[in-house]
């Protein structure tokens, strides 16, 4: 479900969580769209830089699900974020 890839189950919060520590981030709000709109809101070099960072945590965690529902692979949610970080 959305909330999954948004930060809704354990898993996803244990894999965004040093992202959004790297970009002082936190998730309070229980709407993850205001959320998301209001942190990567603007022009400036800030906002791209947490644009690009939530989009590939979100990509990451949907290849994470994909790979454990059709392929029967799960990775650690440690291992995920090193991946993410590495892609980046």
């Amino acid at each position: 479900s959305t909330d999954h890839l948004f930060f809704g189950c354990c898993f996803a919060r244990a894999v965004a969580e040093p992202f959004l520590m790297r970009l002082k981030l936190q998730k309070r709000a229980c709407d993850w769209r205001n959320w998301m709109v209001k942190v990567s809101r603007g022009k400036t070099e800030v906002a791209r830089a947490r644009r690009k960072w939530l989009a590939a945590v979100v990509y990451g965690i949907w290849q994470e699900c994909n790979s454990r529902i059709f392929r029967g692979c799960a990775m650690q949610a440690m291992a995920v974020a090193r991946r993410i970080a590495n892609s980046c």
